[in-house]
């Protein structure tokens, strides 16, 4: 197939990882899960998950700007929301080991692949667990979050936990919410853009569009579609980082505080993401962060500068 026999290896190893995750993903993320992602840390990421949620909830309800039955379909979805995150409950007493015993115990490659296909297709008698391993976001590849719209569900990859750029569990609120709970919000707020604003709790489509939240980007600082797609998420993340701000005395730079760490590690995974991602996934840190006053005020940036303009426009306001 391949003239060149280095191209023949290169791809049979991406065949190899992509089919093997295909099959045996769920199992080795809840290995990988095992020694890595405790319960204590766990429980500080639903925590988080929840605080963030909870705060679109206010913040929807305080808007006067949309009708009742826009906020009304908004706050039943954000209840309903799930969050699909490595490892379920049901998983980690060893039922992903039992529903993979045996799973593939040919003598050839071939064989061996062809009965795992086999016995992926017999887990389906699992029910609901079997489906819960399935909706993982695969973790040999971006993106490391997403959200399903006809579930209404914010998907979260198991590579995102290792990821320390993400994720701090031993670190400040600034890192966290920053980090894994700015990415968090990016996805749950989908659920009420344009797309979502058309799809139930239930995963229903309507016909009835009802009132969109969408910012008129000529009242922003900066005119960029992909900064303004990432306001409302900054917005949240910052408000429930507010929340937990006197959690702990614990400053985790010296020259900064924790309100600069915040924007930082905030900005930061949004930038580093590869440059193909750009403006499609990765979305724009400096038009929303100079739409956002509390930036400015963290830096003290003076007003007229770049990112302290004249003109800014918020979203939940």
């Amino acid at each position: 197939m391949y003239r060149v026999k280095s191209a023949g290896d290169h791809q049979r190893r991406i065949f190899c990882s992509t089919e093997v995750e295909a099959m045996f993903g769920p199992l080795v993320a809840s290995l990988y899960a095992a020694n890595r992602f405790n319960a204590e840390s766990r429980q500080i990421l639903d925590n988080d998950f929840f605080d963030v949620g909870l705060t679109v909830r206010d913040k929807i309800a305080s808007l006067s700007s949309v009708d009742n039955a826009t906020r009304n379909f908004i706050t039943e979805n954000m209840a309903t929301a799930q969050t699909v995150l490595w490892p379920p409950p049901d998983l980690s007493n060893g039922t992903s080991a039992v529903m993979h015993a045996n799973f593939s115990m040919k003598d050839t490659f071939v064989e061996s692949w062809i009965e795992a296909r086999r016995n992926t297709m017999r887990l389906a008698h699992f029910g609901p667990t079997f489906e819960r391993e399935l909706r993982v976001v695969r973790n040999y590849r971006l993106l490391f979050f997403a959200y399903d719209y006809l579930t209404n569900s914010v998907l979260v990859s198991l590579a995102s936990l290792g990821d320390r750029a993400f994720v701090q569990f031993k670190g400040t609120a600034s890192m966290r919410f920053g980090g894994i709970c700015f990415e968090f919000a990016r996805q749950l707020v989908r659920a009420f853009d344009d797309v979502g604003l058309r799809v139930d709790s239930q995963g229903h489509v309507r016909d009835r569009l009802l009132s969109s939240l969408a910012i008129n980007p000529s009242q922003c600082a900066i005119m960029g579609g992909d900064g303004i797609r990432e306001l409302p998420a900054l917005e949240v993340a910052y408000a429930a980082f507010k929340r937990r701000a006197n959690e702990s005395t614990l400053r985790i730079m010296k020259n900064y505080s924790e309100e600069e760490v915040f924007f930082i590690t905030a900005c930061f995974n949004l930038c580093r993401q590869p440059t193909t991602m750009r403006g499609v996934f990765a979305g724009g840190c400096i038009e929303a962060a100079a739409n956002f006053a509390p930036l400015s005020l963290a830096f003290n940036c003076h007003k007229g500068a770049t990112m302290n303009p004249t003109k800014t426009c918020s979203y939940f306001s």
